[in-house]
């Protein structure tokens, strides 16, 4: 790309900013219909079933790569400890990072360039999922080498390569209402900050791309609920729902498994002393919503 297309693009994206969440909003494609939370979950699930994966092979994902990348998890989620961003804006910004990487070769070189990239795709899941990061961008420059310009760049290469596409489906979607069909009599509030650290935790083990989101919002749920479910109990249970065929079961098990073995005792994502739902600390603005209730909206207290 010369440099004369790089500052008409770059001046283009700025010119955007005004109107990027409001663009943004129905990139997941699921059309705004009134309807029962039940419709809405299933709409979600065959949306995710349906999106094709552009993955390159593991084999193709260097040791120095993978290092890379969990460098950049660390930083991103200590980044949004510090300022109080929403748990999902974290694990967002990681599923940018694996859908990035995912369509774009980067050979062997220096650590910037991935460092580069978790600043742009954190400051593109904040924009997404906080509403308005007044200060955002400053903080990130601050912290790093960088500057506004090359966030600016790196964030168009980002939007380029996922095809402006970046309303993502999270397990984030499906938490609250995996919670009230799953967990019985236990109060879905007990269980928040456990799922949230399981989700924040899983981003480290996998590759956010290789499972569906609504798998590992299950596991999630049922670890945090209960650590010694068998198979079987376990299929009884996601059976009641319908809607995962057996090689999904298989898979919510495998993550199951790995979240009350493996995550069951991780490193503290989730501060002692940080309240549940914190405030975030720059000013938010608004976001439309679904006429039954978005799951992805900050009322499931799952940020």
């Amino acid at each position: 790309m010369g440099d004369s297309d790089a500052s008409s693009s770059l001046s283009t994206l700025v010119s955007q900013e005004k109107l990027f969440s409001i663009e943004a909003e129905n990139e997941v494609g699921i059309p705004d219909l009134e309807g029962s939370e039940d419709d809405y979950i299933r709409l979600l699930v065959q949306k995710e079933s349906l999106s094709p994966s552009q993955r390159v092979s593991d084999a193709a994902s260097p040791d120095w790569l993978k290092s890379e990348r969990l460098n950049a998890i660390t930083w991103i989620l200590k980044t949004r400890a510090q300022l109080g961003l929403k748990h999902k804006t974290a694990y967002l910004s990681v599923a940018y990072i694996d859908h990035y990487l995912s369509r774009k070769s980067i050979h062997n070189g220096p650590s910037w360039i991935i460092k580069l990239l978790s600043i742009a795709c954190l400051w593109l899941a904040a924009k997404m999922e906080e509403g308005g990061v007044a200060g955002l961008k400053d903080y990130l420059v601050k912290d790093a080498w960088t500057d506004k310009e090359a966030i600016q760049r790196m964030e168009l290469l980002v939007l380029s390569a996922l095809e402006w596409k970046i309303r993502i489906i999270t397990p984030f979607a499906y938490t609250n209402y995996l919670m009230t069909k799953l967990c019985g009599k236990t109060e879905p509030t007990a269980l928040i900050p456990k799922v949230k650290e399981l989700l924040l935790g899983v981003i480290r083990e996998t590759n956010l791309i290789d499972r569906r989101p609504s798998i590992i919002a299950a596991a999630a749920v049922l670890a945090a609920n209960d650590t010694v479910l068998t198979p079987e109990t376990l299929e009884f249970k996601i059976n009641g729902i319908s809607l995962w065929g057996d090689e999904e079961l298989e898979h919510i098990f495998s993550f199951y498994h790995m979240m009350t073995g493996k995550l069951n005792t991780p490193k503290p994502i989730i501060s002692p002393n940080e309240a549940p739902d914190p405030p975030t600390v720059f000013g938010l603005g608004t976001k439309r919503r679904l006429a039954f209730g978005d799951h992805e909206a900050e009322d499931c207290s799952l940020d």
